[in-house]
């Protein structure tokens, strides 16, 4: 992990959440404190929190961009922290997924995020909040956090689950096009403004239809107006229960050896390796 971004091995797939950390939230991306957030909840459940969310979003003037360079491309990817975001004023699909998924964590909603192939949004819980115990919908399809079966979530949308496309609020003119491109009709393409913006309604519209008409299983038939399907996670599942908590820049174990305390610098992760020696020996 550098100071500006995270560094997510991609053969690693549920370590994907340790990266939303609501704790990494500047100001400007919390819920305004002149917002009631239980009067907002009662209005529109989840729904309602989410919109405003999206909204300050939308305010920050970022534009949609491609991920940092990085030699190890394909194996390693550099996802922006939120304050990188913030200062540069710009992000990919899976900076703004992250990042609105951090979002909704801070404000108690039940986020997920769904990888596609070369894209990835966001989606949350109508029914359930953070502080709920009840399961999910569904829960015995879920592998440790984790959602391989597209069909649930296509049976599960606007009954249990709202799906956002999150670069919706990442300014683009022609990258992310209002004209569909023959052969690439996909939706964060369409219903752009003058601005490259796209609103929260015609956000959740190009979330349902991601995952509707334009994803597909992996050993699905070839069509050039769909991706293929990878996984989804729960996040909040994936912190509480599955190991993958956020990690933390400056994270320290002690460790104990012969009752010499020793601090290992983890980087927020298990320490693991074959031997641990007490200091000063060999």
């Amino acid at each position: 992990m550098t100071e500006q971004h995270y560094e997510w091995a991609r053969a690693e797939e549920r370590a994907l959440a340790r990266y939303v950390d609501p704790d990494d939230l500047p100001s400007e991306f919390k819920l305004s404190p002149d917002v009631n957030r239980l009067d907002v909840f009662v209005e529109g459940k989840g729904k309602a929190i989410a919109a405003l969310l999206y909204q300050q979003l939308c305010e920050q003037n970022i534009q949609y961009d491609l991920a940092p360079f990085n030699p190890r491309t394909g194996v390693i990817q550099l996802i922006r922290k939120p304050a990188t975001i913030l200062a540069e004023k710009r992000g990919t699909c899976l900076d703004m997924a992250i990042l609105f998924a951090a979002m909704c964590l801070d404000s108690d909603l039940l986020p997920l995020i769904i990888v596609i192939e070369g894209h990835a949004f966001a989606g949350l819980s109508l029914t359930r909040t953070r502080r709920d115990e009840k399961k999910p919908p569904k829960a015995l399809a879920w592998d440790k956090g984790k959602l391989v079966e597209l069909s649930v979530l296509q049976e599960l949308i606007e009954q249990e689950y709202l799906f956002v496309e999150c670069t919706g609020p990442a300014r683009s003119q022609k990258a992310l096009s209002s004209q569909a491109v023959e052969g690439e009709e996909f939706p964060e393409k369409l219903n752009r403004d003058e601005n490259g913006l796209m609103s929260f309604v015609h956000a959740c519209e190009a979330g349902r239809e991601q995952l509707l008409r334009h994803t597909r299983l992996v050993d699905g038939s070839a069509n050039p107006n769909q991706r293929a399907f990878l996984y989804a996670l729960d996040i909040h599942n994936l912190h509480l229960k599955q190991g993958f908590e956020p990690i933390k820049d400056e994270t320290s174990v002690p460790i104990v050896v012969n009752t010499v305390e020793r601090q290992i610098n983890t980087g927020g992760g298990a320490y693991i390796e074959g031997s641990v020696r007490e200091h000063g020996r060999r």
